[in-house]
C-alpha cells in the first residue's frame, strides 16, 4: 500500500475509500506491530497523496472505542495539517472542526495532545474561523490550556 501511494502520489485519491478503512481497522489490533505498520502506512499515504479525502475516515475513527485507533487517527489528522495545503483542507473544514472538538475531550491523553496540536495549526491556517467556531475554543480552554488564545482572538 505504501509503495502504491508513493507511485501514484496525488492520483491515489480514488483509492482512499477502498483502502483506508482497512488500514484503520488494523490500528484496532492488540498486536503493536500491526498498529505501528498501519499508522506508518497512513502517514505515508497522507505524505505522498496529499489528499484531504482521508479526513472523514479519521473523524469517524475518533469515535471508535479502540484507544490505539483514536490515537492513530488523531496523529494522522495532525499529519494532514503538516502536509496538506490549507486550500485543500478547506474542503473538509467542518469535519476537521468536529474531529478536533471530539478529540480534545477524549479520555486518552495522547489523543487530546494530538488534537491540541491540530487545533494550533487550525488556528494558524484559518484565523478567520476562530470567531465563527467559538465553541471549540471554549472546549479547548476548559480541557486543555491554550496560552496562545487570547480574549482578543475570540472577541475581535
Amino acid at each position: 500500500m505504501e509503495e502504491i501511494s508513493k507511485a501514484l502520489e496525488e492520483n491515489f485519491d480514488p483509492f482512499v475509500d477502498a483502502f483506508v478503512p482497512s488500514i484503520l481497522r488494523l490500528c484496532t489490533r492488540a498486536n503493536k506491530v500491526f498498529v505501528t505498520c498501519a499508522n506508518n502506512c497512513l502517514k505515508i499515504i497522507i505524505t505522498h497523496s496529499k489528499t484531504p479525502s482521508i479526513i472523514p475516515f479519521l473523524h469517524e475513527a475518533l469515535h471508535n472505542p479502540s484507544k490505539s485507533l483514536r490515537t492513530s487517527a488523531s496523529e494522522s489528522l495532525l499529519t494532514c495539517f503538516e502536509i496538506i495545503s490549507p486550500e485543500n483542507l478547506e474542503s473538509h473544514i467542518e469535519t476537521i472542526e468536529s474531529a478536533i472538538r471530539d478529540g480534545v475531550v477524549d479520555v486518552a491523553p495522547t489523543v487530546r495532545d494530538y488534537c491540541r496540536k491540530s487545533f494550533e495549526m487550525y488556528r494558524q491556517y484559518f484565523p478567520e474561523r476562530i470567531k465563527m467556531y467559538f465553541q471549540i475554543s471554549l472546549i479547548c480552554n476548559i480541557y486543555i490550556p491554550f496560552p496562545f488564545l487570547t480574549f482578543h482572538d475570540m472577541h475581535s
